[in-house]
């Protein structure tokens, strides 16, 4: 018997993983020897059976400790699902049941690619909601042509000027150099009015030494 049910985990650790029931009896719990495996610590090691019967598949507890409910409706002993129906197993973990295709004369549902005729199927058949993660793409903008930088070879080979390198300037020391060009023209501009001052008094003291020792006869003849 192929597989015309599942059940498809909508919460718990693995939201969105799916189940195909295709034997008689399945097991649902949170021990590795169950058919159904859900690690979740609301669940028992065997929580609950499935089985198939009258072309569908009935439900039963099997004695857990959070208990299972179908559309929000703890159980109480077994029950028949219908497609659509949402099982909690304990508080968070919700199972959906689902019909994947109508009996042997329907093998594709109505309107879809395959099918020969346009009749309804016996069950409806529902498909999880797809989710699509958006890709983020890096962006960048290269640089244009005309502004790659060249190798410093290729550069040489078609005739470009080397690269000129200035050096650095040394760190400021709070002196202002005078460059040698400017020096000489500085020290032109100097005044020479200290100068003039000195020679006059120097001349001044010659003559107050020549008057005072009478020299003006010996050096100049100026005595008759």
């Amino acid at each position: 018997m192929g597989s015309s049910f599942r059940i498809v985990l909508r919460s718990g650790p693995t939201p969105g993983k799916v189940f195909p029931l295709g034997k008689n009896e399945i097991f649902i719990g949170r021990d590795l020897s169950n058919d159904v495996v859900i690690n979740d610590p609301e669940i028992s090691r065997r929580h609950t059976r499935l089985f198939l019967q009258s072309g569908t598949y009935g439900v039963e507890d099997m004695g857990s400790t959070n208990g299972t409910s179908i559309n929000g409706q703890r159980l109480t002993g077994p029950a028949l699902l219908q497609p659509g129906d949402v099982l909690t197993l304990g508080e968070h973990v919700t199972l959906y049941y689902e019909a994947l295709a109508a009996p042997e004369n329907a093998a594709y549902p109505a309107g879809t690619p395959g099918s020969d005729s346009q009749a309804e199927p016996a069950y409806p058949v529902s498909y999880p909601p797809t989710y699509e993660v958006p890709q983020q793409r890096p962006s960048f903008s290269p640089l244009p042509p005309a502004q790659q930088p060249r190798p410093l070879l290729e550069q040489q080979q078609a005739g470009y000027p080397p690269p000129s390198y200035q050096p650095a300037q040394p760190p400021f020391a709070g002196q202002v150099p005078l460059a040698p060009d400017i020096e000489p023209a500085v020290r032109a501009k100097a005044p020479i009015w200290p100068f003039l001052i000195i020679g006059i008094l120097l001349l001044i003291i010659l003559l107050l030494i020549i008057d005072d020792f009478r020299l003006w006869c010996p050096l100049f003849g100026l005595c008759s």
